[in-house]
């Protein structure tokens, strides 16, 4: 292991768009397990997870030497993806009935419509 491989891993590794997205995902991940991350340790667990990060591919890349950049890209960019819907389908779960409670609260006709309110009211 030469110098050049760990410097081409380190300007790869912050160089890549999907890692500093993924991070404070995994960190907001973790904050939901109790007393795992405290208030105000956030920055301290997100730089372990890059050095873990960095870490990992590091060996990663020793261990497998025929792996490239752009197929470990191809794998994040995959990542993200599959996040983006999962996240896509979470907010929808609570985005909507918020939306509905919203315009029930401001008493717009369309937004906040109930059958079981329009009965009372008849």
């Amino acid at each position: 292991m030469d110098t050049n491989f760990l410097l081409a891993i380190l300007v790869w590794f912050i160089g890549n768009g999907s890692i500093p997205i993924l991070v404070p995902l995994i960190v907001d991940i973790l904050k939901r397990i109790p007393g795992l991350v405290k208030d105000g340790t956030s920055g301290t667990w997100a730089s372990a997870i890059n050095l873990v990060g960095l870490v990992g591919f590091s060996i990663l890349f020793f261990a497998l030497p025929g792996t490239s950049f752009a197929s470990v890209d191809a794998v994040l960019v995959n990542i993200l993806r599959i996040v983006t819907i999962v996240l896509g389908f979470a907010a929808e779960l609570f985005v909507g009935p918020a939306v509905h409670d919203a315009g029930k609260e401001a008493k717009l006709p369309l937004l906040g419509y109930s059958i079981t309110g329009a009965r009372r009211n008849n």
